[in-house]
Order: C-alpha cells, then structure tokens, then sequence
C-alpha cells in the first residue's frame, strides 16, 4: 500500500476522522425504538473513490493503481473488537467527481448524527483532525473536528465523538449523506485521515409483523436445510473468464468439506471476486424458497472462512438478502468479528428475521454485491445452511394407541409393491420384456450377509428426470434408506425430493452420505424420514428428481 508509513508524518499533519452508526427502529411496543448498527464495512455505506492513481510526474500518466482505503481494528476497554476505514488526502482531489475522497451513504429518517472515531484512535495515529464537509438536502456545511477533539475531557477520549447532527427531515423520504475530505496532499505536504466508524439515523419505527402465536394443536419446530440441500440453488452454475479468443467457462460456486477428528464431515458452499468474470461477479446469487414463520441464514464458521484466507487475511464480501424483492443489506464483517474462541467452529448467524406469515411460500435470494476488484481485494461469500421455523400440526393421537400392535416392517427393494419408473423409457424396448432404467446391486453386509439395492443414473438412458419409485402404504412411521457409502464413494447424487401424498420435501442425499459414521459406513445410509403419520388411511410415498 502507498499509504504505509504515514502514522510517521509531521506532527503538523492533518487528521479526518468519520464513524458511521446508523440506527434503525422498529416496533416492539407504541413508543419502543430499537437501534441497529451500520458500519463502514456495510455494503450501503459508500466508500469513494474505489481506486486511485498516483500520478507519475515524468510521464504525467498513471502508475500502479492502489486502494485509497484502509481497514483498521481496534479493542475497546473491555477487549471487544471495533473496525473503521480510513484514508489519505495524498492524491485528494476535492474538487474532482471521482478522485475526491469521502463517502455517501442513503437512508430513510427524520434525522441524522454523525460519529467521529475516538480520541484515542486520533492519538494513536499522531496525527490532527482535519476538515470535512457534509451535504444533505442540498445544503452543505464545514466541520472543523480539531475543534471538537480538543473540547474533550479526559472521560470521554474512548468514545465515538458526535461530529454532527441534523434533524427535522421529510419522514420516510429518501436521503442521501455525502462527505468528502477538504484537505489535499502531494509529496511531503501534510496529510489528513478520513475514518469511517459509526451513523445515527431516527426514523419512524416501520410497522412489523406480530410473531407468530401457535395454536394449542400446533407446535414450532427448527428444520436445517444444508448447503447442499437440493432446494437451494446457486447462480450462476457456469461463469466465464475473458481469454484471447472467447472465454473459460468454470463452476464460480465450490463446495468446501471439512473433517472433524470425530470423524464428522461438514461441508459449506462459497463463491469470491477472485476470477474476473465477463458478465460481472456480483451476478451471484443463492435462492431458497421456504414456508415458515422465521428464516436464519448461517455462513461457514470462522475456522473455515479463515482456512480460506490462507496465510492472509479474508475479506467478506458485501452481500443482501432479499425476500419476496424485499432486500436488506447484511454485513458479514461485523458478524465474523467478535466470534468466541469457543465457537470459532460453529456456523456464523449473518441474518434472521421472524413475523413471516405460516402459510405463504416465500422466495429468499442471498446476493454478492462486490465485483471484481481493480486493486487486488479478494472478498468471499459463504453459506452454511439456512434454518427455517415451521408450524408443524399436532397429531390428534398420543402414542402408544390403545389396543394397538405396533410393529416395523422391512420392504424389499425388489418387492412387487414398490413400482419404479419408467418402465420403459426406450423406443427400441421389447413390448414383453420392457426395458427399465433401474439395476438390482448385491453386496455383503455386516456378518456376510448378502443384501441389495436398486439404482439407477444418467448413464441408464435419457431423461433421468423421469425416474421415479412410489410405494403405498398404511403406518404413524416411514424410514428411507439408501445403499451404504462404500457402494456410492464416487457417485454424484442427483437433486432428489420425496412426496407422501401431496406434499414434497426435499432429500438431502449428499449431506446424508457425507455425515456418515465411519463405524456404520456398511450399513443402509438414512435418507429421510417422518413420525407421526396419519394412521387412519393409506398413503402413497413418491421418490423423484427435484425440479
């Protein structure tokens, strides 16, 4: 970076400092407003400009191109992590539209403060604040913060400093902040520092959903849909990097699994800015389509999103959420930063939201918002798994039921009454001795016993989407196994759902062989299953691709 050393310049030289804290409210009673922290690394706050070029003063041309901001951490009193950027004014332009340096950030509220960062964090660097102007409505207006820092008592020198605040805005009309640093440097000139910490924003509490209240028959129950269930998809499934003649087609998406000394495996997708991609890396996305009353999104631990970086540090791409074309911005870096050493191995909360009516299908999409880097920043996106809270109905029957005899019944694979299709998928099939795309495989199970399973794959013929097995059946229990790893270790699984009667759910097979006990990996692997089934009638259970 062309900005090191600069904690050693003149003690005349000037400091710009910015925290943004932006406050959000919303409603847990009439008059309650709770607040929500926007940092510099959110993905709405602005930072400007994306890249700089020095000038080189023989040619008057441009040389290497560096990123004019930088990321610092700190610990407060009580060890708890705090980040801001900052810049330089070597190379400001303040009268320039694209090499002045400052920031903007959109908002919706009736007023606005704004934070500088602490005494401490001025001293630390040695350097002075500077000046810094601020524009909204139109209207603009000059801070000088060396005023402001030298007003402290000593008490207050650890705390963000209010620099400025404005009120009596439009209520729910859109504004827009814009901050740019004054001074300007070259060469040995005094250089000033812009950080950006924390905003305050009020605005009227939005009115929210109530959470949802069960019924005495019903019950709320937490279901996890892994990174590699089959009703998440990844976008898009090929990306290209521009080449001479055309480009190389790749997988931007890789599936990461780690292995656990217990011999548990845990696997996670991720995506980064890494490859320049023709049609713009921030085309990424992760859809999810759930029926719930509140959604959890979970990124890779810290240990793995750390793995990632390699001997480096990783940086988090600025990524939304959106429901229903509903988007809120997520900031993945603050998530990741004050994680407890005793759960650097656990999924990482990046966003929840509860009050999601129960009987509406909602569509959920994680979005990349960075694109490739000219400066060189490498910012991943990851996903762990999603979890959804769903209102599961009461059976009207306790178990064991009165006078009832309760038993557990094995069906062959090859009994007559499970039907598999098609039966014929080929024009050039015999009539009496129709072809099927599905194959018996014996093995040896534990104790030399001989078992077997059906199969069936792509290579059997086209349109594999078409395979299907279904079996009728009367019971409160279902269980579905599949062959034992050994048998699969090389396969790749298709996207499969299953059905009982009218109502689909996905089959994470992959998840299901990769979560395996290496003492058990001879026996039948479980697939998928459900209690609590009607026993009054029969009911047909459908095995198929996922769409």
């Amino acid at each position: 970076m062309l900005l090191t050393g600069i904690s050693d310049m003149d003690k005349r030289s000037l400091m710009y400092s910015l925290t943004l804290l932006c406050l959000r409210t919303s409603y847990t009673s009439a008059s309650a407003i709770l607040p929500s922290t926007i940092h510099s690394t959110n993905g709405q706050v602005m930072l400007k400009p994306e890249s700089s070029c020095p000038e080189v003063p023989i040619f008057g041309g441009c040389g290497q191109r560096y990123d004019p901001w930088n990321l610092e951490t700190y610990a407060d009193g009580n060890g708890t992590l705090h980040t801001y950027h900052r810049t330089s004014s070597w190379g400001n332009q303040p009268e320039s539209t694209d090499q002045v340096r400052g920031f903007s950030y959109g908002f919706k509220g009736t007023g606005l403060q704004v934070y500088g960062a602490p005494y401490q964090e001025v001293e630390r660097l040695g350097l002075v604040p500077g000046k810094q102007e601020l524009c909204i409505l139109g209207s603009c207006q000059e801070i000088n913060t060396q005023e402001l820092y030298d007003a402290l008592d000593e008490s207050e020198r650890d705390a963000p400093i209010l620099l400025w605040s404005y009120g009596n805005l439009p209520d729910r009309a859109d504004h827009r902040l814009e901050v740019r640093l004054l001074d300007a440097s070259s060469g040995q000139e005094p250089r000033s520092i812009m950080t950006i910490h924390h905003m305050v924003v009020k605005e009227s509490p939005p009115r929210l959903p109530p959470s949802y209240k069960t019924h005495e028959e019903e019950d709320i129950v937490q279901t996890t849909y892994h990174d590699t269930n089959p009703w998440i998809s990844y976008s898009p499934s090929t990306a290209c990097q521009p080449v001479l003649f055309g480009c190389n087609r790749y997988n931007p998406w890789a599936k990461e699994v780690v292995a656990f000394p217990s011999g548990h495996n845990q696997s996670f997708h991720h995506t980064s800015t890494l490859e320049d991609d023709a049609y713009g890396a921030n085309n990424r996305s992760i859809s999810f389509t759930f029926q719930g009353v509140a959604l959890y999104v979970y990124g890779a631990s810290k240990a793995q999103v750390d793995r990632l970086g390699g001997d480096k540090d990783i940086e988090l791409a600025h990524q939304s959420i959106c429901i229903e074309n509903s988007c809120e911005v997520i900031d993945a870096h603050q998530a990741y930063l004050n994680i407890d050493p005793e759960h650097v191995h656990e999924p990482v909360l990046l966003w929840s939201y509860e009050g999601y009516p129960s009987t509406s299908l909602r569509h959920a999409e994680l979005r990349l918002l960075d694109n490739h880097s000219p400066v060189g920043h490498v910012r991943h996106m990851t996903l762990d798994r999603f979890v959804v809270s769903e209102v599961k109905k009461r059976s009207s029957w306790a178990h064991p039921i009165a006078g009832a005899q309760y038993y557990n019944t094995k069906v062959n694979p090859i009994s007559t009454s499970i039907r598999y299709g098609p039966r014929q998928d080929r024009a050039d099939s015999d009539p009496l001795h129709p072809y099927s795309p599905w194959d018996v495989q014996f093995y040896s199970a534990p104790g030399g016993r001989q078992r077997l399973f059906m199969h069936t794959s792509t290579d059997h013929g086209p349109e594999p989407q078409l395979r299907t097995w279904n079996f009728t059946f009367t019971g409160y229990s279902m269980r579905v196994y599949g062959a034992p790893q050994p048998y699969l270790i090389h396969a790749t699984h298709v996207k499969q759902e299953i059905c009982l009667d009218s109502k689909c759910y996905p089959v994470d097979v992959e998840h299901a062989y990769m979560t395996v006990d290496p003492d058990f990996e001879r026996e039948p692997v479980l697939l998928w299953s459900m209690e609590d089934i009607d026993v009054s009638r029969s009911h047909v259970l459908t095995m198929r691709v996922a769409e």
